[in-house]
């Protein structure tokens, strides 16, 4: 029997972080900017594989509700250059 996990409490605004993996920087970059260009956000370098076929960043954004933070979930997820979004 599986368990539902409960939501968290969050208090808004907060600032929330997205790790997006992806094939190519430039691509994520752009990505980025197109999902959250007019909200306040930092982006930093997370992980590059030793192969160097996959890179990830984190993004920190300042989400002001749940629409808000999971519509950039969303829109991170089913955007072409983002292979993982977590």
């Amino acid at each position: 029997m599986q368990t539902q996990r409960p939501q968290p409490k969050l208090t808004y605004p907060c600032e929330w972080v997205y790790v997006l993996i992806g094939a190519s920087e430039v691509e994520l970059r752009s990505a980025i900017e197109h999902v959250v260009a007019n909200k306040r956000h930092t982006v930093a370098l997370s992980h590059t594989s030793a192969k160097g076929k996959y890179i990830s960043f984190k993004v920190l954004v300042v989400v002001h509700n749940d629409d808000e933070r999971t519509g950039i979930y969303h829109a991170f997820h089913t955007h072409p250059a983002t292979k993982l979004v977590l």
